[in-house]
């Protein structure tokens, strides 16, 4: 016959390593999102937005209510010869 403490330890120990699993893939999601907005940023430099331009891009990107479809559409600055 099975102990009868073996179910809540499973229950227990499965908690804990479900919140460990949750808690390991947020915070690789959240690196994977820093790696393509910087380089999102990088791409933006070279391309030769300026800091402003570049601010909006990343604060639409990150769901900021006062984005607006005109300030999606940047061009790119005039670079010097």
């Amino acid at each position: 016959m099975i102990d009868p403490l073996v179910i809540p330890i499973v229950a227990i120990v499965g908690l804990f390593f479900t919140l460990a699993v949750v808690s390991i893939a947020h915070y690789v999601y959240l690196i994977a999102r820093m790696r393509v907005e910087n380089a999102l940023k990088q791409d933006m430099l070279l391309r030769g937005f300026s800091a402003e331009d570049i601010a909006k891009v990343v604060s639409c990107g990150r769901g900021v209510s006062s984005c607006s479809a005109a300030e999606a559409t940047l061009k790119p600055a005039k670079r010097a010869a």
